[in-house]
């Protein structure tokens, strides 16, 4: 299985061509691949319930709390909302500040962040496991033109994940640090 193209196109969907940091989906493929992320498929909706709220201008306009971006942005974000109050019994806020960011959906209780459509930064990921504490990040890519549902891709903690971007981060800081000296 290519995992490196996998999990670039969970991030990069939609008629968005892949312009993203090639290091921050080898980090989440390396991370997969070694069991510290774990992730799995879940389906978030039929594609005709997304296809119709997408193109509900009314039902669109009235979504006030799950506002920004436009209307097939807008649907993706409103079908996590529902899935996750109906399927993970979940209360949830839309576009709320998280560890820096403004994830398109968390959960009341801070334990799970869902972005939707094409994510321009893939590496917020791992910030929110980090930073966040969070138990599961759910990106939600656009459907292809050929799928029937929309579906969700559940990243997890694994073993020994918050141990190892700490170290991953000290590793960084020490290059840095190398390079500094090197150069004075």
């Amino acid at each position: 299985m290519d995992v490196f193209g996998t999990i670039r196109d969970i991030f990069y969907s939609g008629g968005h061509a892949f312009t993203g940091n090639l290091d921050s989906i080898n980090e989440i493929a390396f991370l997969v691949n070694e069991g510290y992320l774990k992730y799995q498929t879940v389906s978030i909706a039929r594609k005709s319930e997304y296809l119709a709220l997408a193109s509900n201008n009314t039902m669109i306009e009235r979504a006030d709390l799950a506002a920004g971006g436009g209307s097939t942005h807008v649907a993706l974000k409103m079908l996590v909302g529902t899935y996750l109050k109906q399927q993970r019994s979940r209360d949830v806020v839309y576009e709320h500040e998280f560890c820096g960011y403004f994830p398109d959906v968390l959960t009341a209780d801070h334990t799970i962040v869902a972005e939707c459509g094409h994510t321009q930064n893939p590496e917020k990921t791992l910030v929110y496991f980090k930073q966040g504490g969070v138990q599961e990040c759910i990106q939600i890519p656009y459907p292809d033109v050929d799928d029937t549902t929309v579906f969700g891709y559940c990243f997890a903690a694994g073993k020994d994940l918050n141990d190892f971007l700490t170290f991953l981060e000290a590793e960084e800081r020490n290059k840095i640090k190398k390079l500094i000296r090197n150069t004075q």
